[in-house]
């Protein structure tokens, strides 16, 4: 197998954080990079990102407690599974 080099700019400060996480995982940021093309070679995907950090913006975080407040009401969902609402979904665009 033949190799290639790839060069790209970014930002220092954006590099240095970026090898920070990655040696806090015990990797050099070149393996990630490596590692993260190889991912995307074989699925045709983007790799997801699950523990990534970010606070929900406004708009989520009250959808979250408005969601909490249901169930504390002991309130019924209106779907006992995810095919029922996207079934109701189909026909109803007022979900």
């Amino acid at each position: 197998m033949s190799t290639a080099t790839m060069n790209f700019r970014l930002d220092q400060e954006a590099k240095d954080a970026a090898a920070d996480v990655a040696q806090a995982y015990g990797f050099d940021l070149s393996s990630v990079l490596r590692a993260v093309c190889v991912q995307m070679a074989r699925t045709r995907t983007l790799p997801v990102l699950t523990n990534y950090r970010e606070t929900p913006n406004s708009e989520t975080l009250d959808a979250m407690a408005w969601g909490d407040a249901f169930l504390s009401e002991g309130r019924k969902a209106r779907f006992s599974n995810i095919d029922e609402m996207f079934e109701a979904m189909e026909h109803d665009e007022s979900c």
